[in-house]
């Protein structure tokens, strides 16, 4: 039988359950130990930044 450990803040690998933006930021709570964290709704580069090159992608 498996004994059960008590999940703490900090012994938790967060599994996080973030609001629905609404502002720059968005309040995220941990799914297991419910640790809250705030997380920004935006990141300083693009994804689709013009600097990545594509012609280097093999399939």
């Amino acid at each position: 039988m498996e004994a059960k450990r008590e999940i703490t803040i900090s012994n938790c690998i967060c599994y996080w359950i973030i609001e629905e933006p609404s502002g720059s930021k968005s309040i995220g709570t941990c799914k297991k130990c419910g640790n809250t964290k705030e997380f920004f709704n935006y990141t300083d580069t693009s994804v689709w930044s013009s600097e990545y090159n594509y012609d280097t992608i093999t399939e």
